[in-house]
């Protein structure tokens, strides 16, 4: 969960901090017993030396797997993020990091054992989500936001009397998806912790060279204004392109064309071929391509809409045949 929830980095402080924390408390635990001894095996294991490079493995191997499921489940993992992308609640309102992942971690174990033993749940808050995303259980739900929404996964793992019902009661505006926040202690050797809120969906997810082809998409649609005030007006011109190109859609690309307009011109020609789960995560591609639009390159260097072809000069020069008396 920690490790489908927040990078590297952090998810290694938060385990580094959850260790310091669970030693803490065996250790107040026997201080506090009459019988100290039965406290001994925790104690014992309490006192072994868990270096942050353990834990850094740890946290590797547990991305590792995630990646090598969501591939694996590459359907069900699709239609369950799109349901975490209209989410938008916290997994749960603690402040205390310790507290918080612990009680994300109780809650998630006791919704998914009732689950499984086929009681349906009812609950208020992310962290089941979470947990149904990280450990690629596809059970049946009902999402109650003013209208009740049945979304039918059929897990086998489960009977048809296991449904999961979801109010979304905290819903924050300036949140996308499913969000954690966490004070994080042992981030940076110095100053204090630092707060770290991070959310589930495309912008935190790992996406194969297809995908990232619609987040280019949305960067160069950022630049074409009217051209492409949505996705699909801009979809559309790609499409113009190509066939002012000569390159037909029954037919291979030049080898000729450009690599990267041959890149685009593929995502655009899939795209008309998607079914409608597909279509809404390129649709989302390209949304985060357009908010994200400088990591490819600064406003300024953004290719003019069309590439220049809607400009009358343009447009001149690459026509064939043209004489004076046109121009």
């Amino acid at each position: 969960m920690l490790a489908r929830m927040f990078s590297g980095p952090e998810a290694i402080s938060v385990w580094v901090e959850l260790v310091q924390k669970q030693k803490e408390k065996i250790t107040r635990g026997r201080e506090n017993h009459l019988y100290s001894a039965e406290h001994l095996p925790a104690a014992l294991a309490a006192e072994q030396e868990i270096s942050r490079s353990d834990l850094a493995r740890w946290d590797a191997s547990a991305r590792a797997w995630l990646q090598s499921a969501d591939q694996a489940k590459a359907v069900n993992h699709k239609q369950t993020m799109l349901i975490l992308n209209n989410a938008n609640i916290p997994v749960n309102s603690e402040d205390d990091m310790y507290l918080s992942v612990t009680k994300a971690w109780t809650a998630s174990l006791e919704a998914m054992n009732n689950l499984v033993k086929g009681m349906p749940q009812r609950v208020q808050d992310g962290a089941a989500l979470l947990a149904l995303s990280s450990w690629h259980m596809y059970l049946n739900m009902v999402v109650y936001s003013g209208l009740g929404v049945e979304v039918s996964q059929n897990d086998p793992l489960f009977n048809r009397a296991a449904l999961l019902t979801l109010g979304l009661q905290h819903v924050r505006e300036d949140a996308k998806s499913v969000y954690w926040s966490l004070p994080l202690a042992c981030l940076q050797y110095y100053g204090g912790p630092v707060k770290a809120t991070r959310s589930l969906g495309q912008d935190n997810s790992r996406i194969d060279h297809h995908e990232f082809s619609y987040v280019i998409l949305g960067c160069l649609f950022q630049g074409w204004r009217t051209f492409a005030a949505d996705n699909e007006q801009g979809i559309q011109w790609i499409g113009r392109l190509e066939i002012a190109l000569q390159y037909s859609q029954k037919h291979h690309l030049n080898s000729a064309l450009p690599p990267w307009l041959r890149y685009i011109i593929i995502a655009a020609r899939n795209f008309s071929e998607y079914d409608a789960a597909e279509m809404q995560i390129a649709h989302q591609l390209m949304k985060l391509g357009r908010r994200r639009s400088t990591f490819l390159t600064s406003p300024q260097l953004l290719p003019p809409p069309l590439f220049g072809l809607s400009e009358l000069q343009p447009l001149l020069s690459v026509l064939k045949g043209k004489d004076e008396s046109k121009q």
